[in-house]
């Protein structure tokens, strides 16, 4: 029984001490509009360097004056302090989510802002790891200081992939530009001009890899030139097109400054892409663009048009002929409407959405040899020529 009482009084005793511990680790710091908070000193040196620097020199005995924080923001700052250890990563991003992240985006900058001016990495590193939509990072570039932003730039998930896929000198050298532009401005020196693979930029490559988080990554990048050209004269959209890449694509065409009639080596636009592929979606989407050409003939005197019915892309057909402006009765480079080709490969349903458009006679109608004066394909020929020409 003594045992145990002596052991009670030692447990009440060390209780006592630490209580007493606590109340004498402490310091005060006073926000800007004059509201004053205790927090533990060995925690807030701790966590701040400014705070550090400050007992330090002055110990602890009086209140820190912080005049850039506003009460609301040490509130939350102090509370941050007390739960969690410098290391504690995990436990502090949860916190973020559920207290930070509620707030509105001026008030996440100026807790983000108060951070800073207290030299709190650990803070920091819990707040920008939730990364935000790029349409917020023109209202932080204009709150938060400079270093600050370039932190919350570092942590966009397309620069963070982007760098887990540099592997060359010259790849981490564009990686590190495009982090910079978007950072802190400037003129670009590589992302536009040197390569990224082969013959490609980066643009290049990551529309043609489908890369979505990339290239949404690239085309907030101030100077980027959505309309950059390779040897072939193809821009990103008809590299997007070429792979099938449908969102990637729809992504590039919400770019202010897209070319939608730009033209490659063989004059094929970023509609002859789509519709050969089979896209129907992203025609739909470049038949919205004002400036499109629906009519833009390439090298083998094709339209769009063409290309959908010679590939049978039944459902690009069909939005094609409602589109605006379409000319149904266009001839290619041998006299040939998109009507013939279908006749030819038999592409019975695109043949009911063509004819009853028509009033000109096809080489299966009567009178057709009449019409078409000075043609001498026919027949197994005739064939040939359409697979010949079904392959661009």
């Amino acid at each position: 029984m003594a045992m145990d009482r002596s052991r009670r009084r030692v447990a009440s005793f060390v209780a006592v001490v630490a209580v007493l511990s606590r109340v004498i680790d402490a310091i005060t710091l006073r926000s800007s509009d004059a509201i004053e908070y205790n927090v533990s000193t060995s925690a807030a040196v701790g966590h701040s360097k400014l705070l550090r620097e400050v007992v330090g020199a002055c110990g602890d005995n009086t209140a820190v004056p912080l005049p850039t924080v506003g009460g609301t923001e040490l509130e939350l700052i102090v509370e941050f302090i007390n739960a969690f250890e410098v290391d504690d990563v995990d436990a502090a991003s949860q916190w973020i989510k559920d207290r930070f992240l509620s707030l509105g985006l001026d008030a996440q900058c100026r807790m983000l802002a108060a951070a800073t001016y207290l030299h709190m990495p650990s803070l920091i590193n819990a707040t920008v790891s939730h990364w935000r939509a790029w349409d917020d990072l023109s209202a932080m570039r204009r709150t938060l200081h400079t270093d600050v932003f370039g932190i919350v730039v570092d942590r966009a998930p397309g620069l963070v992939r982007l760098r887990g896929l540099a592997k060359t000198d010259n790849q981490m050298a564009i990686a590190k530009e495009i982090h910079s532009l978007i950072a802190f401005g400037g003129n670009d020196v590589l992302v536009n001009r040197a390569k990224w693979t082969g013959n490609l930029t980066v643009l290049h490559w990551a529309a043609h890899a489908g890369d979505d988080l990339i290239v949404e990554l690239l085309l907030n990048v101030p100077g980027i030139d959505v309309n950059v050209r390779d040897e072939t004269q193809r821009t990103p959209l008809h590299w997007a097109l070429d792979w099938g890449r449908g969102d990637v694509a729809e992504r590039l065409l919400k770019a202010a400054t897209i070319d939608v009639n730009a033209r490659d080596a063989f004059e094929k636009t970023p509609l002859h892409w789509a519709s050969r592929y089979g896209q129907v979606q992203v025609v739909k989407v470049l038949l919205k663009a004002s400036a499109i050409n629906v009519n833009a003939r390439d090298s083998d005197g094709m339209t769009p048009l063409h290309r959908a019915v010679s590939h049978g892309n039944t459902g690009v057909v069909a939005v094609l002929v409602n589109a605006p402006r379409i000319n149904l009765g266009a001839m290619d480079n041998d006299n040939l409407t998109a009507l013939d080709w279908a006749f030819a490969f038999g592409f019975g349903q695109i043949v009911q959405l063509l004819k009853p458009r028509y009033h000109i006679p096809t080489f299966t109608s009567p009178g057709w040899e009449s019409s078409r004066a000075g043609k001498k394909a026919t027949g197994a020929i005739f064939k040939q020529l359409f697979l010949k020409k079904r392959t661009t």
